[in-house]
């Protein structure tokens, strides 16, 4: 998974899949310029998941495929501002609870921020995710999930504006079934920023079925 090279000046997607004795390329959809798929993950042998990256001449714009155990096929995925917005990791809890990751890059302002992606089984949605004030920018770089919990936990890095970063984390603790992006937190990270130590900075929704039995915690 990821680009590679079509023998033009662009590149395209690249799936390869293991079928038990050896590796094949599998076709996927190329779309925009210079594609790529940073990230995949499997809910079944008939449901899985990859995303990255589909560049054009202006903006780069999140790019989400799925393969439904035959083909491959680009499914929407929805932008902020439509300027830079990539998803470098995905991880499902479940066929109808599954979470992207990465970053967004704000119109009035030269910052990056956290973005947070979900799909409900029917379409993906952007849900509401903290960043670290202090005018720098953020983002979002690897994502997983407990299926048996329905927890979920995004890690990446807080840039400021004076050049120092820290470790970004962002983990769910709202009860099973709320609605995501009810309350956008602004948490205050501790210890504070540039000492290179790892933040619990806040939280994002969580969208694990409501079925009693799953048990949510922050990480």
């Amino acid at each position: 998974m990821g680009s590679a090279g079509s023998g033009r000046s662009e590149s395209g997607v690249q799936i390869l899949n293991f079928n038990g004795t050896t590796w094949s390329t599998v076709t996927a959809p190329s779309p925009g310029i210079e594609p790529s798929l940073m990230s995949v993950t499997a809910v079944s042998p008939t449901d899985a998941w990859a995303v990255g990256v589909d560049p054009n001449s202006t903006t780069n714009e999140a790019l989400i495929e799925n393969w439904n155990g035959t083909s491959w096929s680009v499914v929407p995925s929805p932008s902020v501002n439509g300027v830079a917005d990539i998803l470098f990791g995905v991880a499902a809890v479940s066929a109808n609870n599954v979470w992207a990751v990465g970053r967004f890059g704000e119109t009035n302002a030269n910052v990056l921020q956290t973005l947070t992606e979900n799909w409900n089984g029917t379409s993906w949605s952007v849900v509401p995710s903290p960043n670290v004030t202090g005018g720098g920018s953020d983002l979002l770089d690897g994502v997983t999930a407990n299926p048996s919990t329905g927890d979920v936990v995004a890690v990446g890095a807080a840039t400021l504006a004076n050049g120092q970063a820290n470790s970004l984390i962002l983990a769910n603790n709202e009860p099973a079934g709320s609605t995501p992006g009810a309350t956008t937190p602004t948490p205050t990270p501790t210890p504070p920023p540039g000492t290179g130590t790892t933040d619990v900075i806040g939280t994002f929704a969580d969208l694990a079925p409501n079925n009693g039995k799953a048990k949510h915690k922050s990480a």
